[in-house]
């Protein structure tokens, strides 16, 4: 198991000290100090890769926020590739195989060249993956591609290369109006890693809660993962606290916490579940 460290707290040192304390031996990074990884300095980079060293924690993903909520699909796709470009050498000095991205929002174009510019622009990014031994993660989340799993098998499809996998989010169905479980079945295989979530509908929104705990049936979509062959890893992703695509964050001790209760809560969830190694091995 692992965890996005920004979800437990801001400071890089206290992110490794969450993960220290739950007893995992991984980290998945996707801002230090509030900042998105491609906006920080080097120096402060070279400095935790050093840390995360010395602590034996590994990094298999970024998160970056290519093709995601802070962009759509009529952005400078240049800047795209310049920030891609950037995490692919982030992606070297961790150690990281794998980089989160979407398919992006669309801009008012009509469906089809929505579909179209989104599946090119996927692609490129795939080629400057392929050419940098990493492989991009498509969540299902913001973009043309996470309209449901049709549209995502398209997207494998079209593009067409191992460079190419998905992320699945167990608790993004309610936010975006699809069950968890139904997305999952048809494109289960291209599965590479998973975000644990959960969340209910309140007032016709979706709110965040334990894991087990809500209406994204996260149990069995991780007893459908395992029983399919997955052996990949388990992260969490609580949106307690901080939900960064509503720019909500809460008290840092308070953040810390609930991150720490929550990953005891996901590891005991994984073991009822059939997860053989919940706590670091695994990774």
């Amino acid at each position: 198991m692992l965890g996005i460290g920004d979800e437990g707290a801001a400071a890089p040192a206290d992110q490794v000290r969450l993960h220290r304390l739950l007893g995992w031996s991984a980290l998945e990074l996707r801002t230090l100090d509030g900042v998105p990884l491609h906006d920080v300095h080097d120096a402060t980079h070279r400095a935790l890769a050093d840390q995360l060293d010395a602590a034996g924690m590994g990094v298999p993903v970024l998160d970056t926020p290519v093709g995601g909520w802070s962009v759509d699909v009529g952005t400078s796709f240049e800047t795209e590739l310049r920030t891609l470009e950037r995490y692919v050498e982030l992606a070297r000095l961790y150690g990281a195989g794998y980089l989160r991205v979407m398919s992006y929002p669309g801009d008012g174009r009509d469906p089809g060249r929505w579909r179209d510019e989104a599946i090119r622009r996927v692609g490129a990014l795939a080629r400057v993956a392929g050419d940098s031994g990493v492989v991009l993660l498509h969540e299902n989340c913001h973009g043309w591609a996470s309209s449901g799993p049709q549209a995502t098998l398209e997207l494998l499809a079209e593009v067409g290369t191992e460079h190419l996998g998905l992320l699945f989010d167990t608790g993004n169905g309610i936010s975006y109006g699809y069950d968890s479980v139904e997305f999952l079945a048809p494109v289960i295989e291209h599965v590479r890693h998973v975000h644990l979530k959960d969340s209910v509908h309140v007032d016709g929104r979706a709110a965040f809660v334990p894991p087990g705990e809500g209406e994204s049936r996260v149990a069995e979509c991780v007893r459908m993962l395992e029983g399919s062959g997955y052996r990949g890893l388990y992260s969490i992703e609580p949106h307690l606290h901080l939900v960064p695509h509503e720019s909500r964050t809460g008290k840092p001790s308070a953040m810390a916490d609930a991150y720490v209760d929550y990953g005891r809560s996901a590891a005991a969830l994984l073991a009822a579940a059939g997860v053989r190694e919940v706590t670091g091995a695994d990774t």
